[in-house]
């Protein structure tokens, strides 16, 4: 699997965490490998994620990406 990211707040967004889920359970699925985790993307920035799992780990459901992460509101003085 493959999954995009891309920052479209005007924010930096810290510590994007992706995690595969089963669609109908909500269970996570494990193991699975990310070409990356837990990212941090500048304002427009975009990342491509390598996603590797197993068919036979899914048990039948379709994996979906859960995705959380903060946004950060840094001002200078």
């Amino acid at each position: 699997m493959t999954t995009t990211l891309k920052n479209t707040a005007e924010t930096l967004v810290l510590m994007v965490k992706l995690k595969v889920i089963g669609k109908s359970s909500g269970e996570r699925i494990l193991p699975v490998f990310y070409s990356d985790n837990y990212v941090s993307l500048m304002p427009g920035e975009e990342k491509v994620i390598e996603i590797k799992l197993r068919d036979e780990d899914t048990h039948g459901e379709k994996p979906v990406v859960e995705i959380s992460g903060f946004l950060s509101f840094l001002s200078s003085t």
